[in-house]
């Protein structure tokens, strides 16, 4: 049976790679999505991200969780570097500092949606979910 082909429950999950410069949080966001049926790859910085996500081609569905504050780099830096690899509707860009203000500039960029942390993980699924299924800009957290 080819991808096209299968059944909707054999298909692949998605993948979220996760941006998270603190050990911490990506080790317990990436258990935490993993539980929730997500194929799910790490990577402390932008950079590293950047050139693995561009070279990844084993999946189909494919999101990215990024963190704005990273060494040598912006979340914003970060999704600019993946335009045209990764969806923009597929880009959820998450911070501790979420302000107006950056909400406005990654929604003028065409970041999908923005989440304020302390992450609820419960709402960071359903956002996952909700980007992998429509793509269009969210912010939550701030308003």
């Amino acid at each position: 049976m080819t991808e096209e082909n299968k059944p909707h429950s054999e298909a692949e999950p998605p993948c979220v790679y996760v941006i998270e410069d603190d050990d911490v949080q990506r080790r317990g966001l990436a258990s935490y999505l993993s539980r929730e049926g997500f194929v799910v790859k790490v990577f402390p910085d932008g950079e590293s991200a950047i050139n693995m996500i561009r070279e990844d081609r084993d999946h189909v569905e494919q999101l990215v969780v990024c963190d704005y504050r990273l060494p040598g780099s912006s979340g914003l830096e970060v999704f600019a570097g993946l335009a045209g690899t990764v969806d923009a509707g597929r880009f959820i860009l998450i911070s501790a500092y979420l302000s107006d203000e950056l909400a406005s500039e990654a929604s003028s960029m065409g970041v999908a949606r923005t989440l304020e942390k302390p992450l609820i993980l419960e709402q960071l699924v359903a956002e996952c979910r909700e980007a992998l299924s429509s793509g269009r800009q969210k912010t939550v957290g701030k308003g």
